[in-house]
């Protein structure tokens, strides 16, 4: 029982594949006009307000209660991705 109980925790609780600060020199990095590609990456319940996503592709990613408030996301894609709870 208790391992059947840790397997069903173990894939319910999880953590983003990056952190914030990730995603922010990512970004910062990123040439004016290049398009960074962040597509099928969870990032959910990041805190990335006021980030400049640069026309980043973010289609079919997770940012389930992500917090996007004042982000620019101007021209980002994001078909596809999971939005709920989010703060835009």
């Amino acid at each position: 029982r208790a391992l059947l109980m840790l397997a069903i925790l173990s894939t319910t609780l999880h953590a983003a594949d990056m952190s914030a600060r990730d995603v922010s020199k990512l970004l910062f990095a990123a040439e004016q006009g290049s398009s960074p590609d962040l597509s099928g990456i969870d990032l959910a319940g990041l805190d990335l307000a006021g980030l400049d996503f640069k026309q980043a592709t973010l289609a079919k990613s997770n940012l389930f209660g992500a917090d996007l408030s004042r982000a620019d996301l101007t021209r980002t894609n994001l078909k596809g991705a999971v939005l709920d709870r989010s703060s835009i």
